[in-house]
């Protein structure tokens, strides 16, 4: 982990010493998409103040940083799904900057849909942009505003996420999936938690002013992936890592740090919502409106006719398995993918400490979620567990400010394969 990232904060020093600053006469798409393809890896590409559009700018193979002139200045309208794109074939980092998004339609949807997708690059950040999501359902067909797919890794941090048009409810502002391959579940052992398969989500704003009580938004949503979630303050949206039903199970998540503030009128069903995978949940707040339960622990697959799309995956420790069956009629326990679950399937429990205002908790998984086996509940921190430093260190790399400490050396261990 010391090498990794000492290598990226080198290459970022060694690009920044050639890099050229372009300033763009216009942020169209034809300008934009012109200048990445002639740009050079570490150039900064800066877009002027004004409106335009984007229904697909690539920004494939391009270590390049796009800078808009400032949230509110630099106003570019999303007209298509993946109107910004890292395509699944991109395999540097970039950045994107200074920007305020704002989608025309509903980019929803549980098949790779968003204003912003990345399927492809690590070390990537995306940071102090404001997204406008537009949604017309109150469901998991709502806007999404950024998808990541597949085994793809950055930041995501100093971002506002807000409703922005449509009478429904965004579904979820940041989606971490794995896409139709469970590339982030069978991972060689000791690079389970490593730092260049990991989404970081740190530090943004989330506000959703409207009451969703059909389904509610979520502000993070993970299915197969690996994210940590820290830092930020939520309105109105919940956490959520979804089980196998349908899609993958988000295989390991941090959520730590965050502050949810409640939105009058609107009242979460549940504020951390664990539906698979396992890892940890600590030093989260939750104040105002009411939420309904603060934990909501689930296993859909227990129950007899599973609300899940059928579509097989095959899990290791299981081989093939359709979504839709039934848990109990099939794997037995435990179920693949369940909440205390870990590298390919073996026990890792869940770990969830010291959350305030979050004290009601619902188990809808029966007796195939139990406590001391498939989770603790405040039974202090997880052994051998340490956080990854915050701030990111990308940030500090980026800033030009003095990098923080490296990774301490048993980060590996952040989540027990």
């Amino acid at each position: 982990m010391k090498i990794l990232i000492a290598v990226w904060i080198v290459a970022l020093s060694s690009m920044n010493a050639y890099a050229v600053t372009t300033s763009l006469p216009d942020c169209s798409q034809t300008t934009v998409q012109n200048a990445i393809s002639a740009a050079s890896d570490g150039d900064v590409l800066v877009c002027p103040a004004g409106s335009w559009s984007w229904s697909n700018v690539d920004i494939n193979n391009h270590n390049i940083t796009l800078q808009g002139a400032g949230i509110g200045k630099t106003n570019i309208s999303i007209t298509a799904a993946g109107g910004f794109e890292a395509p699944a074939t991109n395999t540097k980092a970039f950045r994107l900057t200074g920007f305020t998004l704002t989608s025309t339609a509903n980019f929803g949807t549980e098949e790779g849909y968003g204003m912003l997708r990345v399927q492809g690059g690590k070390g990537w950040r995306i940071d102090h942009n404001r997204f406008n999501q537009y949604s017309d359902f109150i469901s998991y067909d709502g806007g999404n505003a950024i998808y990541t797919i597949g085994d793809v890794a950055g930041l995501i941090d100093h971002n506002d996420f807000e409703q922005g048009g449509g009478s429904g409810c965004m579904h979820a502002s940041i989606y971490v999936s794995s896409g139709s391959v469970p590339t982030n579940w069978s991972l060689p052992a000791g690079q389970i938690s490593a730092f260049d398969h990991t989404i970081f989500i740190e530090d943004n704003y989330f506000f959703n002013p409207a009451a969703c009580s059909a389904h509610n938004p979520h502000a993070v949503y993970g299915t197969g992936g690996i994210y940590v979630f820290r830092h930020n303050e939520i309105h109105g949206l919940n956490q959520d890592s979804h089980g196998f039903c349908a899609t993958q199970g988000t295989r390991e998540y941090e959520v730590s740090n965050n502050t949810w503030i409640g939105v009058p009128g609107n009242t979460l069903y549940s504020v951390l919502h664990p539906r698979g995978g396992t890892g940890v949940m600590y030093n989260n707040t939750w104040s105002g409106a009411s939420a309904t339960y603060g934990y909501w622990f689930e296993e859909y697959r227990t129950q007899a006719s599973p609300p899940c799309g059928a579509v097989n995956y095959t899990i290791p420790g299981f081989g093939s398995i359709s979504s839709s069956t039934s848990c109990p009629s099939t794997e037995g326990y435990p179920c693949a993918q369940q909440i205390g679950r870990g590298q390919n399937n073996t026990s890792d429990p869940l770990y969830v400490w010291n959350n305030t205002g979050t004290a009601n908790l619902l188990n809808d998984g029966g007796s195939y979620i139990q406590s001391g086996r498939d989770y603790f509940l405040n039974q202090g921190p997880k052994p051998g567990y340490t956080p990854y430093p915050y701030p990111h260190p990308l940030i500090a790399a980026q800033s030009g400010a003095p990098a923080p400490p490296t990774a301490p050396t048993n980060l590996t261990i952040m989540f027990n394969p």
